[in-house]
């Protein structure tokens, strides 16, 4: 017994000691192998891996915050690993805020670090199940090795209502943090007529600061979606075809 305290379990010890300083050590699971017992450090529970694992799974599948209040849940994580101290609402709605920053200061680092040319920019409206409208915005450039890279750089709330003024004002603004409204270029909504307001006002706005999108161009280039404008031309020809396919389905139950 002494043989193999001193063989194997000694310096296993001094395996776990070696461990980061986060690494929780009393949690250390032993794995069978064919000479003896080993520390897996994959294996090693960790509590502030787990916290961050659990915001980008409640960031990641769009869960509520409130999630953790539910009582099945809580029964199954501490089933699953009962040293996890379950968070709160508030601290995860914390953590998920502190993390998206911490991505914003990436994306914000690698943009800026990309090259100086030029960026083009994707945006749509989307309104939520709350009747609240949101705007998505993507950069779009290529970097200095040419490989085209696309960012979301913000998705902020639109005031109603949904004017030109007030896109262009949201748009400007995202540009603006981000430092990256001197290299605009190309900017691509949908077809609507608030978007080509806001494009008017976004190209006012972007010449009072004594920018120019490229030489020998006044404006910004306006690209109108090319999915959206397919989507309305298909909803058109199924209103010309409704009385037909309606007429169709009843021949087919009869």
């Amino acid at each position: 017994m002494m043989r193999h305290l001193n063989g194997n379990c000694l310096h296993r010890v001094k395996d776990i000691n070696s461990l980061p300083e986060n690494v929780d050590k009393n949690q250390s699971i032993l794995l069978t192998q064919e000479k003896g017992m080993s520390v897996s450090n994959s294996a090693v529970y960790s509590s502030s891996r787990s916290k961050l694992q659990f915001t980008e799974m409640i960031i990641g599948a769009e869960l509520p915050f409130n999630l953790v209040n539910n009582r099945f849940v809580r029964n199954f994580i501490q089933g699953l690993r009962p040293e996890f101290h379950m968070l709160s609402d508030k601290t995860v709605a914390s953590d998920a805020h502190e993390l998206v920053n911490k991505l914003k200061r990436k994306v914000k680092e690698t943009v800026s670090k990309s090259s100086n040319g030029r960026c083009s920019y994707t945006s749509d409206i989307w309104t939520s199940n709350q009747n609240l409208g949101y705007m998505c915005i993507t950069t779009h450039f290529i970097d200095t090795t040419w490989t085209l890279k696309n960012f979301v750089v913000g998705f902020p709330m639109i005031p109603s209502p949904h004017s030109g003024e007030n896109i262009s004002r949201v748009l400007l603004d995202c540009l603006e943090e981000y430092n990256i409204l001197y290299r605009s270029l190309c900017i691509v909504m949908d077809n609507a007529s608030n978007n080509s307001t806001a494009i008017t006002c976004f190209n006012a706005k972007y010449v009072e600061k004594g920018l120019t999108p490229s030489p020998g161009k006044a404006n910004n280039i306006y690209g109108r979606c090319c999915a959206h404008i397919f989507n309305l031309i298909a909803n058109a020809g199924f209103e010309e075809l409704g009385n037909l396919i309606k007429n169709l389905r009843e021949a087919v139950k009869k």
